[in-house]
């Protein structure tokens, strides 16, 4: 009775398993074809397809190992049945893999937000100095206090 529980429930949750991982790579290739990026950016973007198919490949592993691994009895003939040790472990690894995948795009979508946000700043920096170039140079001013404003400086 309890093989039978393992079997249905196993099932159950191998589909429920690959039914997300669909959903998940329809998103990601909804979101391919309608992303539009500078040339700069279409790096990051590129690794983070990949890192994100090779998250989804996991998961797909780990419905497919779970599948077969609640099918697959503990013992066969009275002895350990090596191919279900086998399956578990391969549906370990894939969620292991799952982990350092997600962990690594956190990662790296980070160090792309924090460069975005630099360039945002230097950008905005350079648009203040060109404002008070041009308030300073319609009032005849002679200088300009902007040696004050840094883009690289961190402010509080």
């Amino acid at each position: 009775m309890a093989r039978g529980n393992l079997a249905s429930s196993s099932t159950i949750l191998a589909l429920a398993i690959g039914t997300f991982a669909l959903f998940l790579g329809l998103r990601l290739w909804y979101e391919r074809k309608r992303r539009v990026a500078s040339e700069a950016d279409q790096a990051f973007f590129r690794f983070q397809d990949v890192r994100r198919l090779l998250g989804l490949a996991a998961m797909a592993g780990a419905a497919i190992g779970i599948a077969y691994g609640g099918q697959v009895g503990a013992r066969a003939g009275g002895r350990p049945n090596p191919a279900f040790a086998i399956a578990w472990l391969a549906v370990g690894l894939c969620v292991i893999l799952m982990l350092g995948f997600a962990i690594i795009d956190w990662m790296a979508t980070w160090r792309f937000e924090r460069r975005a946000r630099r360039r945002l700043v230097r950008e905005r920096v350079e648009i203040l100095r060109d404002i008070l170039a041009a308030t300073h140079g319609a009032q005849g001013s002679a200088g300009s206090d902007d040696e004050n404003l840094d883009p690289d400086q961190e402010t509080l």
